[in-house]
Order: structure tokens, then C-alpha cells, then sequence
């Protein structure tokens, strides 16, 4: 949901946006709960997700590591420790973490798209001022 939230605000920038699950499987499609917000708000290109699981090659693949939660932050920051300065929540700008709704009832799911759309729309403003863009 991130990925394709940060790609919409982010649209018309020179960005590449990329998701990695810290306990992710690989080629997993998006969650159907997930899915049907994204749709619900015309935004399909989730229905060609798979997932794929965060790897210590990745520290050198990207500029940015947005994370959720803490949590989040402190197992990336133990897998790619060269990341570590380059790691942040995702709703850094609202001050605030992003509680994962999976197993949750859709109205969790529902919470978390807003927080997450608000989020991201903070997100081109701040990169292009720290710029990334």
C-alpha cells in the first residue's frame, strides 16, 4: 500500500519507489484487503504486486528506506547496517508510526490507508527541499 501511495505522490518526480517486507515471502500478491482500497480509490497497478523479502544487498539499491513502525527501523537497521542513516518511518513527517493492520478487521486497513496516503503526499515536499528530487 505504501509503494503504491508514495509512487502516486511522487508521480510527474524522478523517483524509483520499491517495497521489501522485513518478514516478507517472495512472490506473495498483495493482500486482498490492501487490494480493494487501493481499487476502491483507482489505483491498480497493486494487481501486478508480488512480494519480495529484504536483503543485505540491497544497502547500496537505494537512497531511502521508509519503514512503518520502529520495529520496522530497528530489524532494517540490524540487516543493512550501512543503511542506518538512511532509514526512516514512513509517516516521519506526521511524527508517527503506521501500525500494520494484516489480520486486523478492514477498518484497521482502512485507518492505516489513510495515514499511509496522508503520509505520502508529505513526502515530495521534504525530498525535494532535501534534495532528492
Amino acid at each position: 500500500m505504501g509503494e503504491v501511495l508514495l509512487r502516486q505522490a511522487l508521480k510527474g518526480h524522478p523517483a524509483e519507489v520499491d517495497s521489501a517486507g522485513i518478514q516478507g515471502q517472495h512472490g506473495m500478491p498483495a493482500d486482498e484487503t490492501v487490494a480493494k482500497l487501493l481499487h476502491e480509490n483507482g489505483l491498480r497497478e497493486i494487481d501486478t504486486h508480488k512480494s519480495k523479502p529484504v536483503v543485505s544487498g540491497m544497502s547500496s539499491q537505494y537512497d531511502l528506506y521508509l519503514c512503518m513502525e520502529n520495529h520496522h527501523m530497528a530489524d532494517l537497521k540490524s540487516m543493512i547496517p550501512s543503511a542506518t542513516g538512511r532509514i526512516y518511518l514512513f509517516g516521519h513527517w506526521l511524527k508517527k508510526e503506521i501500525p500494520d493492520p494484516v489480520m486486523m478487521p478492514e477498518i484497521e486497513y482502512r485507518k492505516a490507508y489513510q495515514t499511509i496516503a496522508e503520509a505520502a503526499e508529505a513526502w515530495p515536499q521534504k525530498l525535494q527541499a532535501l534534495g532528492f528530487l
